[in-house]
């Protein structure tokens, strides 16, 4: 499950690199 998390957030980053900067 926390392979799949982190591949979760690797995807968003990539999507959506300005929300990853908002969230983080």
């Amino acid at each position: 499950m926390i392979l799949i998390l982190c591949l979760n957030i690797i995807n968003f980053d990539i999507f959506f690199p300005k929300l990853d900067k908002v969230v983080a």
